[in-house]
């Protein structure tokens, strides 16, 4: 292993959220902010500022590993607004 590839590999990385909003036929659009953490991810789900209908998943980026959350996320949000718009 180089130094520079030692380097690397010692640097911190902070976990984020990656909310992937699907726009009919003008593609995607991936929201990434670093400064969220989960349960802001699920209030801007029930405030619609992520319109519920148009998010195609939520991946949670953490130690190396991409998990896709986006069950998890919705049924904190179903929690936090039972009337949450149901999506299929």
């Amino acid at each position: 292993m180089s130094q520079a590839d030692s380097a690397y590999t010692t640097i911190p990385r902070p976990p984020y959220f990656v909310v992937m909003i699907r726009y009919e036929a003008n593609g995607f659009e991936a929201i990434v902010d670093p400064s969220m953490d989960q349960d802001e991810v699920a209030a801007r789900i029930v405030t619609e500022e992520y319109d519920p209908r148009r998010i195609a998943f939520i991946h949670h980026v953490h130690d190396g590993v991409v998990e896709d959350v986006t069950h998890t996320l919705f049924m904190q949000a179903y929690r936090m607004e039972p009337n949450l718009v149901e999506v299929e």
